[in-house]
């Protein structure tokens, strides 16, 4: 996801109370970018090994931006 274009944020956090529980937060440069990234074939296959579960999509701005 790192190497991908557009893809600024990759964290992966273990929860520290629930040992194998993590949380991935990644930061796209606009929607277009997300996009491909779901279209990705590394993307489509981890998902589709229910590994994980996407919770949340957010699109958001920084406040220097309002």
């Amino acid at each position: 996801t790192v190497k991908e274009p557009g893809c600024h944020v990759f964290n992966c956090f273990e929860d520290k109370t629930i040992a194998g529980k993590f949380l991935l937060i990644e930061e796209f440069e606009n929607e277009a970018a997300l996009k491909q990234h779901f279209r990705e074939k590394h993307t489509i296959d981890y998902v589709e090994k229910k590994l994980t579960k996407i919770i949340e999509v957010s699109y958001l701005l920084p406040v220097s931006e309002l």
